[in-house]
């Protein structure tokens, strides 16, 4: 499924190129996805230079995945390239001539993981007060309520304690009486 024949590719002349397509299930788990099963199809092509070869590949793949900003399930998909090198050696000692691409498919995809994957590109995720999914629903949190409950707010503490927005808030605010 996922091996292509290179059988005595080595004994072939320097700019021959042999073209494969690949498709199926990967069974095993990968590790960014935390998932079982990858739906895998592609196209291979293997070109014969001095001394070596080079594996040139083309993947689609999709996964059942949560998104990671509202955690709703859905199918991602991707597209990915990717190269690889072998020297005469190698295709000389494969076993029975079979070249295993699992390992370089499954490395392709693990690599140019995505850093967020989202369900779509406006995902608006979830309200970090309440929890509401911002893609389904508006939520009445205050303005203070997204403050406490956001851990990075300390990040915004000028050397006074002060947050930026509690800064702004008491440079621009109205006259009182009491002024």
């Amino acid at each position: 499924m996922f091996e292509i024949d290179l059988k005595d590719f080595f004994k072939e002349a320097v700019g021959s190129v042999r073209n494969f397509r690949v498709s199926g299930i990967l069974q095993k788990k990968i590790q960014p996805f935390l998932v079982d099963k990858l739906d895998v199809k592609g196209e291979i092509s293997v070109k014969r230079q001095e001394n070596s070869a080079v594996i040139v590949g083309q993947i689609d793949y999709k996964v059942q995945a949560s998104c990671d900003r509202c955690q709703k399930d859905f199918t991602f998909r991707n597209h990915q390239a990717f190269t690889k090198y072998l020297s005469d050696e190698k295709l000389r000692h494969l076993k029975f001539g079979q070249y295993p691409l699992l390992d370089d498919i499954i490395e392709s995809i693990i690599l140019n993981k995505p850093i967020a994957i989202v369900c779509k590109t406006g995902c608006r995720g979830l309200c970090s007060g309440c929890g509401a999914d911002l893609n389904e629903e508006s939520c009445n949190c205050s303005e203070s309520d997204h403050i406490k409950n956001n851990p990075f707010i300390v990040l915004k503490r000028d050397n006074h304690g002060s947050t930026e927005k509690e800064n702004f808030k008491s440079q621009n605010r109205q006259p009182t009486k009491s002024d």
